[in-house]
């Protein structure tokens, strides 16, 4: 059984959820191999795309890729939302890897992938596709808001404040008379898969992300914090995503939670650690320090590790990637009861507060502060519940499964 995943890159949310499935898969004896456009990562059968006429390509044509680039890109970095189409320069279709492979798995493909080409040339062959968000079945968007035209028909966007039609008759010709399954993270994204105009016909499944729990664990808080140049005698609260200005990730709310908070609470004992993208730019009520840009899973443990409650804010999720990874750490967390959250969060592992009401989110980090031994416990079960229902093997199994299957057919 050769398995080939397809991901634009090998870090970030959608990257790390990838690269994490390929580790459980080889554990398990299986001959899986990630292609990707960026590479950063040193682990075994990750390889990096390459073109052998890219140089013959118009170099107007790649100006315009990369001016596209830009702008989508600042889109994001400016909260604003990411946009991207189904359109690509890389043509896939000759890649040895691609025709070998005995089931694609494609991932976040955003950039890399060109439907137009890619889909006609391995019409037949099993597709099974995880998604990371929901832009495989919009017109553009990654996140639809309170847009709902994705379960009909995308044409005028309001995000992006223009037709896109074009996107999404490409998206439903590329899907046409396609052996695909879709994976879902949550019950939440399998629900819109399910109500989608362009993917509504497609067999769903729903498989949670793993870590390895051996990574993600409990670690001295004090030794953490050091190692970090974190305060020792402060309740730290914790905040991370991979762009900290990011609208989607609820920092607007999470900072007015801070505000709201400060009145009932000692300043003077309460800090803030933010890591992500942007995380020098945060301001709030109370002394931040910011941890920058993390890539690496050993920094990610340390900064869990160092924290007492973790904050996730976020309006939108397909899975909820950092709220997993801060209970295999033992660090309760508190978020928006939206999305997938509910599933994940119960009341004795963290607190829900209700949808983007930051009087009430500040309620519940309230609570934390001043329950620290029941706040112990809720860490304590949150661990459990993430080696119960996340790890990479519990993973590895539920795809393997899939594949044994797609291939009796």
């Amino acid at each position: 059984m050769k398995i080939l995943h397809i991901s634009t890159m090998d870090f970030g949310g959608a990257g790390i959820s990838a690269l994490r499935l390929h580790k459980g898969l080889l554990k398990n004896g299986i001959d899986s191999k990630v292609l990707v456009l960026v590479k950063s990562s040193n682990v075994k059968n990750i390889f990096k795309f390459e073109e052998k006429n890219k140089i013959d390509k118009d170099i107007e044509e790649l100006n315009q890729i990369k001016e596209n680039h830009n702008r989508l890109i600042g889109r994001i970095f400016k909260g604003e939302g990411l946009f991207t189409d189904c359109y690509s320069i890389f043509d896939l279709r000759n890649n040895s890897f691609v025709q070998k492979a005995d089931i694609i798995n494609l991932r976040w493909v955003s950039n890399f992938l060109d439907f137009s080409s890619f889909f006609p040339s391995v019409k037949g062959k099993p597709i099974v596709w995880r998604l990371s968000d929901m832009n495989p079945f919009t017109g553009g968007c990654h996140f639809a808001g309170n847009c709902l035209k994705y379960r009909e028909k995308c044409n005028d966007c309001p995000q992006l404040g223009g037709d896109v039609n074009n996107i999404w008759k490409c998206k439903q010709k590329a899907y046409d008379g396609q052996n695909m399954h879709i994976v879902a993270p949550s019950n939440w994204l399998g629900d819109c898969v399910k109500n989608s105009k362009l993917f509504k016909d497609f067999p769903v499944h729903i498989i949670q992300n793993g870590l390895d729990i051996n990574i993600f664990n409990k670690k001295d808080k004090k030794y953490c914090r050091k190692l970090l140049n974190l305060p020792l005698d402060k309740i730290i609260i914790l905040f991370g995503a991979q762009n900290a200005n990011d609208l989607r990730k609820g920092g607007k709310y999470f900072i007015e939670a801070l505000e709201n908070l400060g009145s009932s609470v000692d300043k003077s004992k309460i800090v803030l650690a933010v890591f992500g993208e942007n995380s020098n730019k945060f301001n709030s009520f109370f002394p931040v320090y910011s941890l920058g840009k993390i890539r690496e899973e050993s920094m990610l443990v340390l900064c869990y590790n160092a924290a007492d409650i973790f904050v996730n804010p976020s309006l939108a999720e397909s899975f909820g990637q950092t709220t997993i990874e801060s209970m295999a750490c033992g660090i309760p967390v508190v978020a928006f009861n939206t999305g997938p959250m509910p599933k994940i969060i119960k009341k004795n592992t963290g607190l829900l507060a209700r949808y983007k009401d930051s009087k009430d989110l500040a309620k519940q980090i309230q609570w934390m502060i001043g329950h620290p031994k029941e706040r112990e416990k809720m860490g304590v079960n949150a661990r459990k519940i993430v080696e119960e229902k996340y790890t990479l093997d519990i993973q590895a199994r539920k795809y393997i499964e899939l594949y044994k299957n797609l291939l009796k057919k």
